[in-house]
C-alpha cells in the first residue's frame, strides 16, 4: 500500500490539546514509553475512561512521525478484526480466513519505514491472551499500541485514571452551560458522585444540556431518589469488577436520562445503529444502509445524528459516526 494510512476510515487524527482535557501529562508519558519500547505498549483503565481518546490524541500529535499507521478495533475476533480495520490494504483473493490474515502480515511486513498499529478496545483477557498469541506474528519494525480494560504483564503499561477534580469541572463545563441556581459546590458533589469518570461526565453533561429543564440541584435530587452507588475514584483496573455495577448503573441512568423527549424516528435511527459493529462508520456507507439516498434524506440523516450527538448518545464528526 501507498498510503500512509491502512484504514479508509482512519486517514486523519486531529484532536487537539483544547478538545482533549486533563491529558496533556498522560501523553507526554505515554510518548516516551512509546520512545523507549521496541514492541508493545498497553493503555489500561476502566471503560469509559479515556483510553481510545488518548491513543487518537497521541497519533493527532505525532502521525507525522510515522510513515504507516494502522488502527485496528477489537470486537472479539482477533483476525476478523484485523481484516476488516485494515481495509486499505490489498484485497486477498482468496475466501479463507487464515490465507487472507496471513496475506495481511505479508503486507505489513513489507511497509518499510517507522509504522505503528494500534489495537484498540480490548475487554476481556481472553481477548487479549488471543491478541498476544499473534503479538510476534506482526513485523518488528511496527510499534503496538494497544488498549485494555485489562492489566497484561511483562508490558509497559500506561494505567489511565478518573480526571482529577478542576479538570473533570472543565469537562463538565465543556458541554453543560450553569442555570439558574448552579453553584460550584453542587458540580464537586455531582463529580464526587460520578466518580470523575470521563464517559459519565460527558454524557451526563450533554443529556442535562440538552434537556434545558434540569439543574444541578434536580440532578442531584434525582440520582438520591434513584439510590444509586457512587462510583469509587478506581485506583487500577485490578479493582475495576468492584467499580462495574455503579458504574453501569450510571451509564444506563444517564442514557435514560439522554433518551428522554427523544423524537420516535431518532430512537428508531438509534436503534438501527446499534445493530452495526462498535467501529467508526462514513457517513455515506450509514446512508447507503439505511436507503438514504436522495440529497433531502442525507441532510434529514445528517440532523438526526447531529441532534443524537449533542445528547451524548453517539460520536458523529468529519464525516464520521461511532
Amino acid at each position: 500500500s501507498n498510503s500512509k494510512y491502512l484504514n479508509t476510515s482512519k486517514t486523519r487524527f486531529t484532536l487537539t490539546e483544547e478538545q482533549v482535557i486533563g491529558r496533556a501529562k498522560e501523553l507526554k508519558r505515554l510518548t516516551q514509553k512509546l520512545q523507549n519500547s521496541n514492541e508493545l505498549v498497553l493503555i489500561s483503565g476502566l471503560g469509559g475512561i479515556g483510553k481510545t481518546t488518548l491513543a487518537t490524541y497521541y497519533l493527532s500529535q505525532h502521525q507525522s512521525d510515522y510513515d504507516h499507521i494502522g488502527w485496528i478495533s477489537c470486537t472479539g475476533d482477533f483476525k476478523n478484526d484485523v481484516l476488516l480495520s485494515l481495509n486499505a490494504l490489498p484485497k486477498s483473493e482468496s475466501t479463507d480466513l487464515e490465507v487472507q490474515f496471513r496475506e495481511h502480515l505479508q503486507t505489513l511486513q513489507g511497509l518499510k519505514g517507522n509504522n505503528i498499529l494500534v489495537i484498540d478496545n480490548i475487554n476481556t483477557q481472553s481477548e487479549a491472551e488471543e491478541v498476544l498469541q499473534y503479538k510476534d506474528a506482526f513485523p518488528s519494525h511496527f510499534k503496538l499500541l494497544m488498549t485494555a480494560r485489562v492489566n497484561l504483564q511483562g508490558f509497559p503499561t500506561h494505567q489511565i485514571g478518573v480526571l482529577d477534580k478542576a479538570d473533570a469541572q472543565d469537562l463538565f463545563k465543556k458541554h453543560y452551560d450553569f442555570r439558574a441556581g448552579d453553584t460550584d459546590d453542587q458540580l464537586t458533589e455531582l463529580l464526587q458522585h460520578i466518580g470523575r469518570h470521563t464517559l459519565v461526565i460527558e454524557m451526563l453533561a450533554k443529556g442535562m444540556e440538552a434537556s434545558g429543564r434540569l439543574n444541578l440541584a434536580r440532578m442531584l435530587q434525582r440520582i438520591a431518589a434513584q439510590g444509586i452507588q457512587s462510583i469509587k475514584v478506581a485506583a487500577s483496573t485490578e479493582r475495576s469488577q468492584h467499580q462495574s455495577r455503579p458504574l453501569n448503573e450510571f451509564v444506563a441512568f444517564v442514557f435514560e436520562l439522554s433518551l428522554q423527549d427523544i423524537a420516535a424516528e431518532n430512537w428508531i435511527l438509534l436503534q438501527q445503529l446499534a445493530l452495526l459493529p462498535p467501529l467508526a462508520h462514513e457517513f455515506d456507507l450509514v446512508a447507503y444502509l439505511l436507503g438514504r439516498d436522495e440529497a433531502n434524506q442525507q441532510d434529514d440523516l445528517d440532523g438526526q445524528l447531529s441532534t443524537l450527538q449533542r445528547k451524548g448518545l453517539i460520536d458523529y464528526e468529519k464525516e464520521q459516526i461511532s
